[in-house]
């Protein structure tokens, strides 16, 4: 019902936008291009990806691996330390080369077969195995923060849009896509299965009527 809530409230905050107010706040504009709004959609994808990724790997070491936590952070090195070099990377062969498309479009390919990868994670995975199944989806990302970022400039610059604002949207978009669903979608698939122990039902319907 919150995340309903918010829907609604941002649904209604785009139409007062866009009818009422002189001087919008938000320049809605820069929506009716088509690669800037494709990449807002992907910035919002690859934003929900990454934190999901940071957020709930280290459930899976703890709670199937039987990691500390200081083990489980050292764990999303693969993702973390391969972020930003390939981030740098690509920024430099861009800015040579003057074409960001085709980093756009590798980076989706890499983060797309290092999430479906991560579907061959149990608990009897090795440590070589889920380090190399992790590298392919942290440099898939890490290729995407910079591709995307030239993809929304190069479009400003074409249409004329504030630079500033497309920029600042961009950061927007990628923090919509945080946890919150991926918490959501988390809570309400566990769910049902967690209920499925008489002793955790239990703990779970005490706790339910506390908060109630």
């Amino acid at each position: 019902m919150p995340l309903l809530l918010s829907l609604g409230g941002l649904l209604g905050f785009v139409l007062y936008e866009k009818y009422i107010p002189t001087n919008p706040f938000i320049n809605l504009g820069i929506f009716g291009n088509h690669t800037a709004s494709i990449t807002y959609l992907s910035n919002f994808l690859h934003g929900m990806i990454l934190w999901t990724l940071l957020y709930y790997l280290p459930l899976y070491y703890e709670a199937v691996k039987g990691m500390t936590p200081t083990q489980a952070g050292i764990a999303v090195f693969p993702e973390t330390f391969t972020v930003a070099p390939a981030s740098l990377i690509m920024g430099i062969l861009v800015s040579r080369m003057g074409h960001y498309r085709w980093g756009v479009w590798s980076g989706w390919l890499l983060t797309t077969l290092g999430m479906g990868l991560l579907y061959l994670l149990d608990v009897n995975t090795s440590t070589f195995c889920w380090v190399v199944l992790n590298l392919v989806g942290g440099l898939g990302i890490g290729l995407l923060f910079s591709a995307m970022a030239f993809a929304i400039q190069a479009s400003a610059f074409a249409t004329g849009e504030d630079m500033g604002f497309a920029i600042s949207m961009f950061t927007f978009f990628r923090a919509l896509g945080t946890v919150c669903i991926p918490s959501l979608l988390l809570q309400q698939e566990s769910h049902p299965e967690l209920t499925s122990f008489r002793q955790l039902a239990s703990q779970l319907a005490a706790r339910s009527s506390k908060i109630h």
